[in-house]
């Protein structure tokens, strides 16, 4: 029954495909136009994908045997991943120590911001939340579980589970006001101030394309986050 909500397959998959495309679209940002720069774009969004499904199956596993620490783990992977590839591409492919567009720092600042969606979702609050809730249900303790959603109705932030599966959680509508609106600013404003600065060359059509990835991925966790804590509220309250 909660199959879905434990990320088998959309989380799993199509986040990955997601992350994978923005940071090989990092690869064409940081280097030339050549094809070997394609080669390595295609090889860095592959192994980021491989990277993704390997940390969310560890807080998966994680989960399953009640290590609550697993999904920082997971959040610290992807954030360390993220940062080493940008690191790499900024420091050793870029030859342009200052661009027009300022690549460097803005590609940087909206980067720290995205991870900072995923690790809260996948690795910190919420992908662990929504699992805690569902293990519980499951096992068919719903009075724990309706005492930690309404403490997180009234609070926001911070509700307590039991400590068999201890969690602490950020509602999923100030995710998607923090994160889902504050990032569809950022990134639509950067979008907008490329494409109205000058002609559509290749260097911004590749920002734009991994500005709208970012977007996409940051605003699909935030559906997915709101639709699973709606389901699992929903099987809380009493049948009539």
């Amino acid at each position: 029954q909660y199959e879905n909500i434990r990320a088998a397959g959309f989380v799993r998959y199509g986040f990955g495909l997601l992350w994978g495309f923005v940071l090989a679209a990092e690869v064409l940002l940081f280097t030339g136009g050549s094809r070997a720069a394609y080669f390595v774009a295609a090889g860095i969004g592959v192994g980021s994908v491989i990277v993704w499904l390997a940390t969310v199956g560890f807080s998966l596993a994680a989960c399953e045997r009640r290590w609550h620490g697993g999904g920082y783990v997971t959040g610290i992977g992807i954030a360390v991943w993220h940062l080493l590839m940008f690191g790499v591409l900024s420091r050793v492919f870029s030859p342009r120590a200052s661009s027009p567009l300022g690549v460097t720092g803005i590609v940087l600042a909206i980067d720290l911001f995205a991870i900072g969606a995923v690790v809260i979702v996948l690795g910190v609050n919420g992908f662990q939340f929504i699992l805690s809730v569902a293990d519980l249900l499951s096992r068919g303790e719903r009075v724990p579980v309706q005492s930690a959603l309404l403490e997180l109705g009234r609070t926001w932030v911070h509700a307590r589970l039991p400590n068999v599966v201890a969690m602490q959680s950020i509602h999923p509508a100030l995710y998607l006001l923090l994160f889902g609106g504050g990032g569809g600013v950022i990134l639509l404003w950067h979008v907008g101030s490329l494409l109205w600065s000058g002609p559509v060359t290749r260097e911004v059509g590749i920002t734009v394309g991994r500005d709208l990835g970012l977007l996409v991925l940051i605003w699909a966790q935030a559906g997915w986050y709101q639709a699973a804590y709606s389901f699992l509220s929903g099987q809380v309250r009493p049948k009539v």
